[in-house]
């Protein structure tokens, strides 16, 4: 599924990452715990635990937690060379 948005929502690409925000325009740089765990096709928890192990790295925007696009792809990525930092 190519760049798609509904109802100013932010969807994935077929790539599973965020394509766009709310404006069709902007790219999509942080996600929220349940956004970056629905890109990931993996439930928050699991997306918690990876944080507490130190497999993916959250930034902090004051009390608000999100996961860059590019924190994930690299997790993705480091998934397909032999499973990552363990």
């Amino acid at each position: 599924m190519p760049n798609d948005t509904r109802g100013g929502r932010t969807t994935t690409t077929a790539t599973g990452l965020a394509s766009v925000g709310p404006d069709n325009n902007t790219p999509v740089l942080l996600l929220n715990e349940k956004a970056a765990a629905r890109c990931l096709s993996i439930s928050p928890r699991l997306l918690w635990s990876l944080e507490a192990s130190g497999q993916i790295k959250a930034i902090r925007i004051n009390r608000a937690k999100r996961y860059a696009v590019s924190e994930l792809q690299r997790f993705v990525d480091a998934q397909k060379k032999g499973g990552g930092d363990r």
